[in-house]
């Protein structure tokens, strides 16, 4: 019964091998995109490619950059 609320497997190495152009956010407030949109994009970009609602999470934080990533303290949420 526990194993119906496991996150199936996904592998996104493919993902970020062929995604070399996606949104980074540096942590820059001057140069970023706001926030809201840097997300949206992420947003697009994981449906575009197929990916899994619950690992949109995860290519956000691949495409964040150091500053933003030490900054980092909870998941990010894509509405």
């Amino acid at each position: 019964m526990l194993s119906a609320f496991k996150i199936k497997e996904f592998d996104l190495q493919p993902i970020f091998e062929e995604w070399k152009d996606g949104p980074v956010f540096k942590g820059n407030p001057k140069k970023d995109l706001p926030v809201e949109e840097w997300l949206e994009k992420i947003k697009e970009g994981c449906i575009e490619r197929g990916v899994p609602e619950e690992y949109w999470y995860k290519v956000a934080q691949h495409f964040m950059g150091p500053k933003a990533r030490a900054r980092y303290v909870a998941p990010i949420v894509i509405l």
